[in-house]
């Protein structure tokens, strides 16, 4: 399952499908790739059996991930390294993985820019729509409807004005 929708930053509700687990006889492996960087994680504490992490979307180079897997959880296995990778490691990108958590930003202080953004977009143009408000969401990931116009006409206005935008996820 995934831990937060990377185009709405709606937030999956992973500790109440957690508690579901044991019942099933369950193992839980949790898509964390949107969420980690932007809200506080702590995989030893959070009863997941296995979460997938990505560099990039922790500031950090493109094309590598991280599979944390807890302690006794059966893996598949690779050929390499008594059968725990599939090939060679890329250390250039090991390295850009390593530092990338150096470089998130203040999680309290993106939510705030990103709500006041919304508000006062809200206020200047009434026919703006925000999807999902009233949900919890990550900080900093706004998903936003501009009336009638079309989403390229509105991309290409934002980007004279200098404002980051896409009109889906990457």
């Amino acid at each position: 399952m995934i831990a937060a929708n990377s185009e709405t930053g709606v937030l999956t509700p992973v500790a109440d499908v957690r508690d579901l687990v044991p019942s099933a006889h369950a193992r839980l492996h949790v898509d964390a790739a949107r969420f980690t960087g932007r809200m506080p994680f702590h995989f030893e504490q959070s009863g997941i059996n296995a979460v997938s992490l990505s560099a990039n979307n922790l500031r950090g180079p493109k094309g590598i991930g991280e599979l944390l897997v807890r302690h006794g959880v059966p893996q598949a296995q690779g050929r390499q390294k008594r059968h725990r990778r599939g090939g060679t490691e890329n250390l250039p990108a090991i390295a850009g993985f390593t530092a990338a958590p150096e470089r998130i930003s203040e999680t309290a202080s993106v939510a705030a820019l990103c709500d006041a953004l919304e508000q006062r977009l809200r206020c200047a143009l009434p026919a703006v729509h925000v999807f999902s408000a009233q949900a919890s969401r990550l900080p900093g990931t706004s998903y936003l409807r501009f009336g009638e116009v079309p989403a390229e006409v509105m991309l290409q206005r934002l980007e004279l004005l200098g404002v980051a935008a896409s009109s889906g996820s990457a």
